[in-house]
């Protein structure tokens, strides 16, 4: 049962809209992009191929391959020296005030918290749609 899950699910992966066009405009800009993400490596990797996404992502860090999840700052940090970036060179966008959110500002990145409207000190902007992504990124640039 393991093995089919592995074979088909990924392949029936839908991004959310606006996901390339987000991906591919900020990858138009001098950012770097990398995907942190909590799952067991092979199956992460594989959602990511099957949603076409990978020509666009410069480096992708699973917590099935370090061993280690968000919140864990370890996996942060492990991002950021693949990326050969500083905390305050980046942005982290999450959908998890806890898991995402909160650690990646304590290390003191800027924070873009998807899909919802919170007030939170650890959030920096709130984006309710992949189209607003590239904007706000690049407010959070300057």
């Amino acid at each position: 049962m393991l093995h089919d899950l592995n074979l088909h699910f990924p392949a029936s992966s839908i991004g959310f809209p606006g996901l390339k066009d987000m991906l591919q405009s900020l990858k138009q800009k001098p950012y770097k992009i990398g995907i942190i993400t909590n799952g067991r490596d092979f199956y992460q990797r594989n959602k990511i191929q099957a949603l076409g996404i990978s020509d666009y992502i410069d480096v992708i860090v699973t917590s099935g391959e370090l061993g280690i999840k968000k919140p864990d700052v370890a996996i942060f940090y492990d991002m950021l020296g693949k990326l050969q970036s500083t905390p305050e060179q980046s942005i982290f966008v999450g959908d998890d005030l806890t898991k995402d959110i909160v650690p990646a500002k304590h290390l003191g990145m800027r924070t873009i918290l998807m899909g919802q409207s919170q007030v939170h000190p650890g959030i920096d902007t709130n984006c309710r749609e992949l189209s607003e992504v590239t904007l706000a990124v690049e407010k959070l640039s300057k």
